[in-house]
């Protein structure tokens, strides 16, 4: 299994480096709210996603971006030889066949505004029983459809008491509340034209002395415990687990494994039998007993970072990304590096600094990595390993670097010194905020109380042809993100050039109804883009930044960050409402239209703290309260370089040979944007061409069909990639049918 499952792992990135376009979520799978067996893997519904495990420790998550539509799920159910998974708000999944990805099935329960009971699923027959907090609903498997619900059990209504567990057994359905057991005897053939389920009458009441949360059938007779989790018979032996209790029962005996309680306590919730072996799993612990020694497969080597604030990405392509514990990972392949503490104090930028956008994480095409710590200082790294810190400069340590209060620093924002000498960083100061320049050895020159107000928040910088400075941050007149404010462009004069890091030139600029800027972004085409929590704006020159006329398809809402695209496309993440990406029209700054994007389009969560573009890779990064979101899209690449000498990536084109049947295209990758590439037969004639909006990206895609749509012939053809007529590179491509 563990062969097969890391097999899994590895098709699957060699089938998402093959797509233009998917979203991939990266979060921890806990915690666990349901466990299943299903085809000898462990199956666990998390709050983050559905996680498949192994006894060997081999596993794989599944999010919303693989098709599940949702982020946290409360249930598992098998059905026949499917499996499906149904979320907190009652979107059911199901399984795809052989894959480990998912289809939506049915939304429809989303209507509810209510939590499915987490484990609180039955089957009968073709149906799916889902306790809600507040209904009792029925799913038609084979229809994919919504058939009744219920808001009333006997005398009890629901969500005054809701239900803590459903069973089923033959025509017989449970269902407990309080500390009742109701029973209705079924006909699951002919439940759509059972008009009764709602009648009390028909509804038996068994009443027990203290509340029935989890119950059994043995040899017909019910069972009931006053404990939530696992409680099941197989073979009259009894498998029970519960975080609440002592209690770890497997084939009728108690699992004495120290490692398996805490503090008195069980630390299973689930107990399941397999092929010989005893998976366990708990809220936030998964393991497997074989032969009595526990094995553990707690540990999520994917992803373990937990809830991100802020990131930002690598000039060489990669991203860095900062948990809300401070702690700091980086991803540049396939996985994330394992999290590495930023200081040794405890403090957290998520207890202070991002409730005012503090934008600490900043990077220089050489590599060193400058990170602000809220109410502490600065620290450099050498690397996005963060094992060598070159130097920090922190609160009382004597640099010119004001304390905003006593023994407390606020550095509130930071960005790479456009010329690569060092960093620029704003610091709040009771006397209006200030701006230093840290250069790699650890020296300090600052401009103190040069800002409009005293609280600095996103700032950004780009060279002049002089060699000075211009550089923009964002003045808040008070410590709130949806408070008033303005924008502040400098002019500086670079302390390599004079000593001094002095201002030439000031120029507050107003914003969008007076508000803070909670995010900048400059464009290709020099224009500089804002967000403040409501409006979107652009500034080129003058003294206000402007709003556009028209945005289509845009519904106000409330703004966390920006990020321009190389092809001049604005990426605008919120609180809550996801993802926008906002499309100039004949490359108009003034009007546009815009496609959103949530949850149920992969990302794991529509709450985003912040975005980072990778224009190397073409991958937009998502910070969320649980885990990160990447987009990868092909258009969201900085092509211009290709084919140079400036870029050491060379034109590929996939699979060679090539088998229509298999395969669906070809693929030309690290192709220049200007390019043309020509397909030839044997004969020499003209197949296909490719140019223009076919090479966005720097990427394009051939299907094997000639200009009439037919598929080619089997054979060598040969393709040409040309810019301005000259001939760049050439190659044979082998066609097998």
């Amino acid at each position: 299994m563990k062969k097969i499952c890391l097999l899994i792992l590895f098709f699957l990135n060699i089938a998402l480096a093959a797509k233009s376009n998917y979203f991939e979520g990266f979060a921890e799978p806990y915690p666990v709210n349901d466990a299943k067996i299903f085809d000898n893997t462990l199956v666990l519904a998390t709050a983050n996603g559905v996680r498949f495990v192994d006894a060997s420790g081999a596993s794989v998550m599944r999010t919303s971006a693989n098709g599940l539509g949702a982020t946290g799920f409360a249930s598992l159910a098998i059905v026949g030889e499917d499996l499906y998974a149904i979320s907190e708000n009652g979107i059911i999944a199901r399984k795809i066949g052989g894959s480990w990805n998912f289809e939506q099935v049915n939304r429809s329960y989303e209507e509810f505004g209510a939590n499915v009971v987490p484990g609180a699923v039955a089957v009968g027959g073709d149906y799916m029983v889902i306790a809600f907090r507040n209904k009792l609903a029925f799913f038609d498997v084979k229809s994919k459809s919504y058939l009744t619900s219920i808001a009333k059990i006997g005398s009890i209504v629901l969500g005054t008491y809701s239900p803590t567990s459903v069973l089923v057994s033959n025509d017989s359905l449970f269902i407990a509340v309080g500390n009742s057991v109701f029973l209705r005897k079924m006909d699951w053939k002919n439940l759509s034209t059972d008009r009764f389920l709602a009648d009390p009458a028909s509804w038996t009441e068994i009443p027990f002395e203290k509340p029935v949360l989890s119950m059994a059938l043995l040899d017909g007779k019910l069972k009931t415990r006053s404990i939530a989790g696992s409680y099941y018979f197989e073979n009259g032996r009894e498998f029970s687990a519960s975080e609440d209790s002592v209690m770890l029962i497997a084939n009728g005996e108690k699992i004495k494994n120290e490692e398996l309680y805490f503090k008195g306590k069980s630390r299973a919730r689930f107990v399941l039998s397999c092929e010989n072996k005893i998976f366990l799993a708990g809220s936030n612990f998964v393991g497997v007993l074989e032969a009595g020694n526990l094995i553990d497969l707690t540990p999520f080597n994917r992803y373990s970072l937990g809830g991100t604030y802020e990131m930002t990405a690598l000039s060489k392509g990669g991203m860095i990304v900062s948990g809300m514990n401070s702690k700091l990972s980086a991803f540049t392949g396939s996985t994330f590096s394992i999290p590495v503490n930023s200081n040794d104090e405890g403090w957290k930028n998520a207890e202070g600094g991002m409730n005012f956008l503090i934008k600490a994480l900043s990077e220089l095409p050489s590599g060193e990595i400058l990170y602000n710590i809220w109410g502490i200082g600065i620290y450099v790294y050498r690397n996005y390993s963060f094992d060598e810190t070159l130097f920090s400069i922190q609160r009382n340590d004597g640099t010119c670097i004001e304390n905003f209060m006593e023994n407390f620093m606020v550095p509130a924002s930071a960005t790479p010194a456009p010329d690569g000498s060092g960093f620029l960083v704003s610091y709040w100061s009771k006397n209006n905020y200030g701006i230093a320049f840290v250069d790699l050895y650890g020296d300090v020159y600052c401009a103190s109380g040069i800002g409009s107000t005293e609280f600095s928040g996103p700032m950004l910088a780009r060279l002049l042809k002089d060699g000075s400075y211009e550089v923009f941050v964002a003045s808040n007149v008070a410590q709130s993100e949806n408070g008033n404010g303005s924008l502040d462009r400098f002019v500086m004069r670079s302390p390599r050039s004079g000593g001094e890091l002095s201002v030439i030139d000031k120029q507050n600029l107003k914003t969008p109804n007076h508000e803070f800027p909670v995010d900048l972004a400059f464009a290709s085409d020099s224009t500089l883009w804002i967000a403040t929590y409501s409006k979107i704006g652009h500034w080129n020159s003058g003294d206000s930044v402007m709003v556009p006329h028209r945005i289509s398809h845009f519904a106000g809402t409330s703004y966390s960050s920006i990020a321009v695209d190389p092809h001049g496309n604005l990426w605008i993440s919120s609180n809550g409402d996801g993802l926008y990406r906002l499309t100039r029209k004949k490359e108009s700054n003034d009007t546009l239209s815009a496609e959103h994007f949530k949850t149920r389009h992969g990302l794991i969560n529509d709450n985003i703290y912040d975005l980072a573009l990778d224009s190397v890779t073409g991958t937009l990064w998502m910070a969320h309260n649980i885990g990160v979101t990447m987009l990868v899209r092909d258009d969201l690449r900085k092509a211009s370089a290709f084919m140079t000498d400036s870029i050491d990536l060379k034109v590929r084109v996939y699979p060679n040979p090539f088998r229509p049947k298999k395969h669906i295209r070809v693929n030309f990758e690290f192709v220049a944007e200007n390019a043309r590439i020509s397909i030839f037969n044997a004969g020499g004639n003209l197949i296909k061409s490719m140019a223009d909006e076919d090479l966005i990206g720097g990427h394009a895609e051939w299907d094997g069909r000639d200009g009439s749509g037919h598929l080619v012939a089997p054979g060598v053809y040969t393709y040409l990639i040309t810019i301005h007529g000259k001939k760049k590179k050439q190659g044979k491509l082998l066609i097998i049918h």
